[in-house]
């Protein structure tokens, strides 16, 4: 297969297999996108899938293979374990697949992988509409839509310790003027804040009383000219703020550090650390002009 890019994964790893199999989707994709064939060892990890590593083998050049391939030296190797079997092989490259970012590296510094946007969005297909939704109409100045419940535990200590998504949305909501503040909670008032004139407010979605349809994620997002991202649970990424920067809207964030390259504060992205300094970040927010809000969305693309 001259002239072709191959890979050959061997992956077994609790953690490549983890987060209802997203983890696995993104990483084959990655190397997919980039132009490779790959084919992955069988293994029994393969076959008891969850919902969003299925998928999977639905992408074009991607097979299930049951032993290394013969001719090693064509292929690069991909892998999350050591095995003295492949590791000793003759490969083009070995890329060894590790989740700990906070290893110290005695050699050489690791390459990290952008943080992707969710599964559901690859398959959905979002890269030929990103023009478009770059583009879009922006209604709303500040946008939230996430899970708040069961949030509230300090989970994230690195580099110091951030607010979790629960106490930091509870403080918008007891702080924030309410003629700045619009929470939506029903089908109708989400279409007529969609669908409405600009809005100078920060608008909240509580996924527990209105749900967005994953089809109309993207759309929901162009909406707005800074969406507002906390963190999740144990990793603070959430999917939703590559997302966003990838359709135009500006990342508003507590943990700009925790993304590669770091994102900047004022450039492409608002950050904040305090509940004080949140709300004083908002205030910016709702006195910035087009200008201002157009060079950095353009620096968050």
């Amino acid at each position: 297969m001259e002239g072709k890019k191959l890979l050959f994964a061997n992956l077994n790893s609790k953690y490549t297999f983890s987060e209802w199999g997203r983890i696995f989707f993104s990483v084959i994709n990655t190397f997919k996108e980039s132009g490779y064939i790959i084919s992955i060892l069988d293994r029994p990890e393969l076959h008891n899938l969850e919902v969003y590593g299925t998928p999977t083998f639905d992408l074009e050049n991607v097979e299930i293979v049951d032993s290394a391939p013969a001719d090693t030296e064509d292929y690069v190797y991909l892998y999350d374990h050591k095995d003295s079997q492949f590791n000793n092989a003759k490969w083009q490259k070995q890329i060894y697949l590790k989740y700990d970012l906070h290893s110290k590296y005695w050699f050489e510094e690791p390459m990290i992988m952008p943080f992707p946007v969710h599964p559901l969005q690859e398959i959905y297909g979002y890269i030929p509409r990103l023009p478009e939704l770059r583009e879009a109409k922006r209604n709303i100045r500040i946008l939230f839509a996430g899970d708040i419940d069961k949030y509230k535990r300090v989970w994230i200590r690195h580099p110091e310790e951030k607010l979790p998504r629960q106490i930091i949305v509870e403080s918008i909501k007891d702080n924030l003027d309410q003629d700045k503040l619009q929470i939506i909670q029903d089908e109708d008032t989400f279409q007529q804040v969609m669908n409405g004139e600009f809005s100078n407010k920060f608008v909240i979605i509580d996924n527990d009383t209105q749900r967005i349809d994953g089809k109309l994620w993207l759309d929901t997002l162009a909406k707005c000219d800074f969406f507002f991202s906390p963190p999740g649970i144990v990793m603070p990424m959430c999917h939703n703020i590559t997302e966003a920067m990838a359709i135009g809207s500006i990342p508003f964030t507590n943990y700009p550090e925790w993304m590669q390259p770091n994102l900047e504060h004022g450039v492409n992205c608002i950050a904040f650390d305090s509940q004080q300094d949140l709300m004083e970040k908002i205030d910016f927010v709702f006195g910035m002009d087009d200008a201002s809000i157009q060079k950095m969305k353009k620096n968050a693309i």
